[in-house]
C-alpha cells in the first residue's frame, strides 16, 4: 500500500510540474521596453503579451495599474488577462492601481475571440479616451460591440468596469451562454449588458446608460444594483433575480412602457428578495410583464406610471402572476395608488401587504393578504411602517436631489408593523418555482420568520 501510495504522489508531482512547465506568464508596465519575461522586463503592450501566451498554449498576463492605450484581442484559449497588479506587492488592486484600457476610437477595449476554453478577464477598467467615431463593421472583429465582446462561452470576467463606452450599443456583450460577470459595473454608456443563455451576474452595478441598464435571456443575476438608466432597468426573458435594488430608471421616451423590470417571455421569471421603487414609465413602472412572473419577498414602492398601473402590470390575458410575502405600496398613477393590474390574467397572491389593485377574490387565489388602502389600515398596527421612505414620485426636483432623496430611503420594517410575521408558508404546488423557503433576502437573512417584504425585521 504504501509503494501504491508513493507511485500516485509522484505521478501527481509530475503532472503538477509539467503543467507548470506548459504555462507562462508575461508581464506588463507603462513604458515598459522587454518582453515581458519579468516586471524588471515588462513589456508595455498588453496585447503583445497575450499574443505571446496564446502563442505558447496557456498562461497569464499581469498588468500593472495605469494607462493603456489599445485594444486587447484574445484569441487563444486558456488565458489570463489579471489587471491592476502593484508591481512592488504582486497583489491586485482595483482600488488604488487600476488599470485602464482607453478605449480612443477603436471598436472596444477587450475583446474575447470565437470557440475559446478557460479565459479570464480581471481587473481592468474600460474608458472613453478620446471622440467617438463608429466602427467599421467590415474589420476582422466587425460584430464587437461591446466595451468588453465576448465570444466565447465558459469566459470569466471579474472586477471590471466600462465606462462611457459610446462606439456600440452595450458596454459588455456577449452572444453565447455560460459567462460570468462578478464584481462589475457599467456606467454611462448607450445601453449596459446584453446577456446570452445561462448566463451568471453577481454583485453588478448598472448604471445612467443611455438605454437599457440589462438585456438577459434565462440569466440568473444575485445581489445586483440596476439604477438611472434610460430606457428601462432590465429587459429580461426566463430570469432569476435574487436580492437586487432596482431603482430610479426613467424612459428617456416619456410614452415608453416599463422602467425598472419588463418581462418579455418565458414561464420561469423569478423576482426574490428584491427592492423596485422610484422607476418611471407610462405603465408598469415597476413591473411590466406579459408572462408568467413570481414576486416573493420583494418591496414594490413609489413607482410613478402617467397612465398604466404603476406597480405590477400584466400586459396581456391568460397569463399567471404569483405574488408571496411581498410589500406593493404607493405606486400611483395621476395621484391614485395603482398596484396591481392584471387584466384578467390570474393572480395567486400569499402573505402580501398590497395597496390599490384589480384584486378579484372570486376569481384569484388571495390568502392573508394585508389591503393597505388607508380605510383599512388599523392604527395600532401601522403597514407597512418601513424605517424611513420618502415619498419622491412625482416631484419636481434637479436629478441630483432625487438620486439623494432615493439612497435615503430604507425599507426595513420597523417595530409595530403589521408585516412582521404575517407572511406564509407557499403551497406545495407551488414550490417547484417559489424559491421563498430556501433563498435569502436582500441583507442576507434567511427568509424565516416569514415577514412580508425583503427584509428581516432588525432590532431597533
Amino acid at each position: 500500500m504504501k509503494r501504491i501510495n508513493l507511485f500516485l504522489f509522484s505521478v501527481l508531482c509530475a503532472i503538477t510540474i509539467q503543467a507548470q512547465e506548459h504555462s507562462i506568464v508575461r508581464y506588463v508596465r507603462v513604458g515598459g521596453t522587454g518582453k515581458g519575461t519579468s516586471w524588471e522586463d515588462a513589456t508595455g503592450s498588453i496585447q503583445r503579451a497575450v499574443n505571446a501566451v496564446a502563442a505558447f498554449g496557456r498562461g497569464e498576463v499581469r498588468v500593472a495599474g495605469g494607462k493603456y492605450p489599445e485594444m486587447v484581442k484574445i484569441m487563444g484559449s486558456d488565458i489570463r488577462l489579471i489587471g491592476s497588479i502593484d508591481p512592488a506587492t504582486g497583489e491586485q488592486s482595483t482600488q488604488t492601481n487600476l488599470s485602464r484600457i482607453q478605449i480612443m476610437n477603436r471598436p472596444c477595449g477587450i475583446y474575447v475571440a470565437y470557440s475559446l476554453r478557460n479565459i479570464v478577464v480581471d481587473g481592468f477598467a474600460i474608458v472613453r479616451g478620446g471622440a467617438d467615431k463608429p466602427f467599421d463593421y467590415d474589420s476582422d472583429i466587425s460584430m464587437a460591440s461591446g466595451g468588453i465582446s465576448i465570444h466565447s462561452a465558459g469566459t470569466l470576467v471579474r472586477n471590471c468596469s466600462v465606462i462611457g463606452y459610446k462606439t456600440g450599443e452595450y458596454g459588455i456583450d456577449m452572444d453565447v451562454p455560460r459567462v460570468t460577470l462578478e464584481n462589475c459595473s457599467v456606467r454611462g454608456c448607450n445601453s449596459g449588458i446584453k446577456t446570452y443563455g445561462e448566463c451568471e451576474l453577481r454583485q453588478v452595478v448598472v448604471s445612467g446608460n443611455d438605454r437599457y441598464g440589462i438585456s438577459a435571456n434565462n440569466c440568473t443575476l444575485t445581489g445586483c444594483t440596476i439604477e438611472t438608466n434610460g430606457t428601462c432597468g432590465i429587459w429580461m426573458e426566463n430570469c432569476r433575480l435574487y436580492q437586487c435594488i432596482i431603482r430610479n430608471n426613467y424612459p428617456r421616451d416619456r410614452y415608453a412602457d416599463g422602467g425598472g423590470v419588463v418581462i418579455t417571455g418565458g414561464d420561469r421569471n423569478i423576482l426574490h428578495g428584491c427592492l423596485i421603487y422610484n422607476n418611471t414609465a407610462t405603465r408598469g413602472a415597476g413591473v411590466l410583464t406579459n408572462t408568467k412572473c413570481y414576486i416573493e419577498s420583494c418591496v414594490i414602492a413609489n413607482n410613478l406610471s402617467t397612465s398604466g398601473y404603476a406597480g405590477v402590470d400584466m400586459q396581456y390575458n391568460n397569463a399567471d402572476l404569483y405574488i408571496a410575502n411581498s410589500i406593493i405600496w404607493n405606486n400611483r398613477t395621476q395621484g391614485r395608488n395603482t398596484a396591481v393590474n392584471m387584466q384578467d390574467a390570474n393572480l395567486k397572491a400569499h402573505g402580501c401587504a398590497i395597496e390599490g389593485g384589480t384584486l378579484v377574490p372570486e376569481l384569484d387565489e388571495i390568502n392573508g393578504v394585508i389591503d393597505l388602502s388607508a380605510k383599512n389600515i388599523d392604527p395600532a398596527k401601522p403597514c407597512p411602517r418601513f424605517k424611513k421612505v420618502a415619498a419622491v414620485i412625482g416631484a419636481v426636483v434637479s436629478d441630483k436631489e432625487k438620486q439623494k432623496q432615493v439612497l435615503q430611503q430604507d425599507f426595513h420594517l420597523t417595530a409595530g408593523s403589521a408585516c412582521i410575521g404575517t407572511g406564509q408558508l407557499i403551497p406545495e404546488k407551488y414550490t417547484p418555482y417559489l424559491e421563498i423557503n430556501r433563498s435569502a433576502l436582500l441583507d442576507g437573512t434567511p427568509s424565516t420568520p416569514l415577514n412580508m417584504g425583503a427584509y428581516a425585521n432588525v432590532a431597533e
